[in-house]
């Protein structure tokens, strides 16, 4: 995200963007992404973070035990804890990748270099993503809200897990 979609938004170098159709943009990006697309140069402050290289070298065996175990413990919570948040966190990624950067009834709060827009249809789907533009246009803000009637509830999660919330800056 950091290195080609912001970087090449909407361009043959973006990883999923809509001008190669619809589908591209939803689903099968991810079957025709390139591994050797991928610089860690962007990332320099992940791989030096102890606890994202632990997860990352551990990744399969973290996901698969830790459905194992939920789903032993109980099915009917893993489907409804564990694999139902998987779909919609899935299906919200699609659509924001898919939707946000065509203009179906959205307009641009920020001039970007890029077609990204803020698609109010869609925030009932996928919350604060729906404000796309805000995001490409700011992106270092978490908010993508930008007015009172861009509501952004994916902040306010984030603002009260903080830790730092009391901290001067």
């Amino acid at each position: 995200h950091r290195g080609y979609h912001h970087r090449y938004a909407d361009t043959d170098r973006d990883p999923h963007t809509p001008d190669k159709g619809f589908w591209h943009a939803y689903t099968l990006w991810m079957f025709r992404f390139k591994r050797n697309f991928l610089s860690t140069r962007y990332v320099t402050d992940l791989i030096k973070d102890k606890e994202i290289n632990f997860a990352h070298r551990h990744y399969l065996a973290i996901l698969w035990t830790s459905h194992a175990v939920i789903f032993l413990l109980s099915p009917t919570a893993w489907l409804y804890g564990v694999m139902l948040p998987a779909w919609i966190a899935y299906h919200s990624f699609a659509l924001n990748n898919t939707f946000n950067h065509l203009k179906h009834g959205g307009y641009r709060r920020y001039t970007t270099r890029d077609g990204s827009y803020n698609v109010p249809w869609l925030w009932f789907f996928i919350l604060g993503e729906a404000w796309h533009n805000n995001h490409h246009g700011y992106s270092k803000n978490p908010n993508y809200g930008r007015c009172k009637w861009e509501l952004d509830p994916t902040y306010w999660l984030i603002w009260l897990l903080r830790t730092d919330r009391g901290a001067k800056r």
